[in-house]
């Protein structure tokens, strides 16, 4: 049976939520405040939008890009990087295209890069260390994952072909000696497993074609390998991101048009 598109948002956003309260046990309350502070702050603009455009709010919507913008948040952050980075993601990321399903660049990551780039002293685990995930976590990440594959909420071509490719090019990389990085840890570190399920399957940002889909994965992954191979950066997921993002509607343009059939032009 074949969810209705609200039980499919319904469930993305429990998995979110799941995710941030298990931020909240392991790294304390602040988490909670922070999470608190991200959603209240996208609540305003999102209603204020809906309003100057006279549309509903749709409640489930709204609520993913905070939720998920709130995880990339460090678990001593203050409260003013949360407002802010979420401010800039629903305004800039989201609303300013048009809201819902308009948007080109995921709206959680352009507000974590924003922050990333003009806060690197509050962002130290994007900025200064890769750090090794929780394996709790991982294991968490992994089995909403593939509940979200299972009851077809995501696509699973994207997050497969992505950490597939990203464990190959690290295990490649490191035996040619053009990295250092393990394949296994880097799998494990950073923000890989939760961007490969819950941000890089975005159906909005990604490639809308069957080949393109695949295009896309792969060149996420490589993106994230040269990133963390060989710039300062030791995450990158979000700038892979947003770098695949902006790429996506040329994949679908070049896929359109080989799939458009060829007119015989008459002598």
């Amino acid at each position: 049976m074949e969810l209705s598109k609200t039980n499919k948002v319904l469930i993305f956003n429990l998995s979110l939520l799941i995710l941030n309260l298990f931020n909240v046990v392991s790294l304390g309350l602040n988490s909670l405040y922070l999470l608190l502070s991200a959603v209240g702050t996208a609540f305003i603009i999102e209603f204020s939008f809906a309003k100057i455009r006279k549309k509903e709010l749709k409640y489930l919507n709204w609520l993913t890009t905070p939720l998920l913008f709130s995880l990339f948040l460090p678990g001593d952050g203050a409260l003013w990087l949360a407002i802010y980075g979420a401010g800039f993601a629903v305004l800039f990321g989201k609303a300013l295209f048009g809201g819902d399903e308009y948007y080109l660049f995921n709206p959680a990551m352009v507000g974590v890069v924003f922050l990333a780039i003009s806060f690197p002293k509050n962002m130290p685990h994007l900025v200064n260390e890769l750090m090794l995930v929780e394996e709790t976590m991982q294991l968490l990440i992994v089995f909403l994952g593939a509940l979200l594959i299972g009851f077809k909420i995501i696509n699973w071509k994207v997050p497969v072909l992505f950490l597939g490719t990203f464990f190959f090019l690290t295990a490649l990389g490191k035996e040619l000696g053009i990295s250092t990085l393990d394949p296994l840890i880097s799998l494990q570190s950073g923000f890989v497993l939760l961007g490969a399920f819950f941000i890089a399957s975005d159906e909005v940002t990604m490639a809308q074609y069957p080949i393109g889909k695949i295009i896309y994965a792969l060149s996420l992954a490589v993106l994230m390998f040269i990133i963390r191979s060989f710039t300062s950066q030791p995450d990158g997921f979000p700038y892979a991101l947003l770098l695949a993002n902006a790429v996506a509607p040329l994949i679908d343009k070049i896929e359109k048009q080989e799939n458009q059939p060829i007119e015989e032009v008459g002598e």
